[in-house]
């Protein structure tokens, strides 16, 4: 079925991009913050700098998936696009990336400025009633899942031979994975109150984070100019199996067929859990067309990844 006459994208775009604006005015932010706060949010890869972002479309399809209007989904969507770019900030940071907003800002004013956003997030949710509410605890999950994943990347950092492939694969899992089920799941909490359906979102919205973050790995690692992972020897899965390559007398190349492959299996055991979830929902064959967009939506673009590697 065309998926476009149930999820109309330049209007989501539209009304998700007047919310957010919304919810900055609504702020009450200090004019300097509030100034930062658009730089980063108009960025040509963030949803004021017009593009749809897959945080914006996670909470919307998930929603119009298990039954709902895209509209409920919109105080969901705001509060996705928020995480989204904090979580970026805050990868910077840690990372030492030479982003636009790090050479500007600082470190300092980035961590800072993740944080407000993060504070806006939970306020817009907080807004919007008791679902709302179910929203932003599904999000602090997502947060709480991916800090941990974040976590053991930085530390695995001073020792990464000792780390296995799966190693690396549960590391990817935490932190892209749980940050798309989150955000998904928030978005079905505001269509339907069946636990049985969250958790089934949120187990596709996992596979569907992790595999979006193998492929985005996977073409860093061929990248001309090494990114903060290769250079300061990140675990993705990637790096892991090119260095295990390369110890065997392989070329490194193979690292990224690795990871190539993995991301594959991925994306089928997403397309399983479409036929699984599918049948639940109100309207199987919208349902199924829902989630198999965001598998296809800008094809590994590491949708879920920009979350936090």
């Amino acid at each position: 079925m065309d998926v476009r006459a149930t999820l109309p994208l330049p209007a989501i775009a539209e009304a998700t991009g007047v919310a957010l604006e919304a919810a900055l005015v609504a702020s009450a932010w200090p004019p300097r913050l509030m100034t930062d706060a658009r730089t980063v949010l108009a960025h040509p890869e963030r949803l004021l700098g017009g593009r749809l972002t897959p945080w914006v479309l996670f909470p919307i399809a998930a929603c119009v998936a298990v039954g709902g209007d895209w509209r409920a989904a919109i105080p969901a969507a705001v509060a996705c696009e928020l995480l989204g770019a904090a979580a970026d900030l805050f990868d910077d940071v840690e990372d030492g990336d030479p982003s636009d907003d790090l050479l500007r800002l600082g470190p300092a004013l980035c961590t800072q400025l993740a944080a407000s956003l993060l504070a806006l997030m939970a306020r817009s949710l907080a807004a919007s009633g008791l679902s709302g509410a179910r929203a932003e605890q599904v999000l602090w999950r997502g947060l709480l899942y991916a800090a941990g994943g974040q976590y053991r990347d930085l530390t695995a950092s001073d020792d990464p031979a000792a780390l296995s492939l799966e190693d690396c694969l549960e590391i990817a899992r935490l932190k892209s994975g749980a940050l798309a089920a989150a955000c998904m799941t928030a978005g079905a909490v505001r269509a339907t109150d069946d636990p049985a359906l969250h958790e089934a979102v949120w187990a596709f919205g996992e596979r569907l984070g992790l595999y979006h973050q193998l492929i985005n790995d996977a073409r860093d690692a061929h990248a001309a100019a090494p990114k903060a992972d290769r250079r300061r020897g990140a675990p993705t899965l990637a790096l892991a199996a090119a260095g295990r390559a390369a110890a065997d007398g392989h070329a490194p190349e193979v690292g990224a067929a690795v990871c190539y492959a993995y991301a594959l299996a991925e994306r089928a055991r997403a397309d399983l859990l479409i036929a699984a979830l599918a049948p639940r929902c109100p309207a199987p064959a919208v349902a199924a067309a829902c989630l198999g967009l965001l598998l296809r939506h800008e094809d590994g673009d590491g949708a879920a990844g920009g979350t936090a590697t």
